[in-house]
């Protein structure tokens, strides 16, 4: 996982065409400029002839100082809310609301419009008037029910209603890049593009609080484009309290199963907290 609390963005013409190159550091803002400095060197020597390009020890070098790793990660560039621990991290979206990401508690989010329809064997007894066709909700439960059942016997889960499908929460066992989550991932028709950032950023990811534009607030995309423009401090401030006093009315989730043994993290704790689980109040 990928969160640095410092960035620093530069934007220079090479060749005619403006270049945008952006690095993060969690040790100061002249590391995080530094590294955008070496980043955009390195772009200006790719795209001008009359200069030596970087070889391929030289960009195998940047990246590991950039990201730590040998190993290509896509940084989540959002503002830092809280640290729980080494693992899990509390960010704020780019539209505003509180995001949950973590290494070691697995949040799978599967909407209903992903499940499969009916079987031919379902629509033809409904047909000649056996059992009517279940609801877009009860088949989804039901693949997950036996997907849990049948892969994950042993392992404490969690299974959350959202307000257009279901959350599952495990213990993680098996790093979100690993071919077995992928697959697993793909098993529960879980968004493709969802377990593409996983596998990239090395973590999973819950929205904790509403969705601004269900609870009938305006579209904040600019606001909350990290770093903030310093100009819009007061603006986002006044949206924020609005915000956070409409959310209050609302739950992101509702415990629905528990399969296996019990899971009792401070990291569920908290996801719960804050996502209302456990209250009567709508879902947004």
């Amino acid at each position: 996982m990928k969160i640095y609390r410092y960035w620093h963005f530069i934007e220079r013409e090479i060749g005619g065409t403006k270049v945008r190159t952006r690095a993060g550091s969690n040790e100061s803002p002249a590391q995080a400029a530094l590294l955008a400095e070496q980043k955009f060197e390195l772009y200006r020597r790719f795209a001008d002839p009359a200069l030596t390009p970087p070889s391929p020890g030289e960009l195998a070098a940047f990246r590991k100082e950039a990201t730590g790793s040998s190993e290509y990660e896509v940084p989540i560039c959002e503002e830092v809310v809280e640290e729980l621990d080494k693992h899990n991290a509390v960010t704020r979206n780019r539209y505003g609301a509180l995001v949950l990401n973590s290494e070691d508690h697995a949040f799978l989010d599967i909407d209903f419009c992903n499940c499969p329809p009916p079987g031919f064997g379902e629509r033809l007894r409904a047909f000649f008037g056996g059992a009517p066709l279940r609801t877009p909700e009860e088949r989804l439960f039901e693949l997950l029910r036996k997907v849990i059942n049948d892969r994950l016997p042993y392992t404490p889960v969690r299974l959350y209603r959202t307000v257009k499908g279901f959350r599952m929460l495990l213990k993680n066992d098996c790093p979100a890049e690993s071919p077995a989550m992928q697959k697993l991932m793909k098993e529960l028709f879980c968004d493709s593009l969802y377990a593409s950032l996983c596998a990239r950023q090395k973590c999973y990811r819950a929205r904790l609080t509403p969705k601004p534009r269900r609870i009938g607030m305006k579209n904040t995309a600019l606001k909350f484009s990290f770093p903030y423009d310093e100009a819009q401090n007061k603006e986002r401030k006044a949206w924020l309290e609005a915000y956070e006093r409409r959310s209050a009315g609302y739950a992101v989730c509702r415990l629905v199963k528990c399969f296996g043994p019990e899971l009792n993290t401070p990291v569920v704790a908290y996801h719960d907290r804050l996502c209302g689980v456990g209250s009567d109040k709508p879902l947004a």
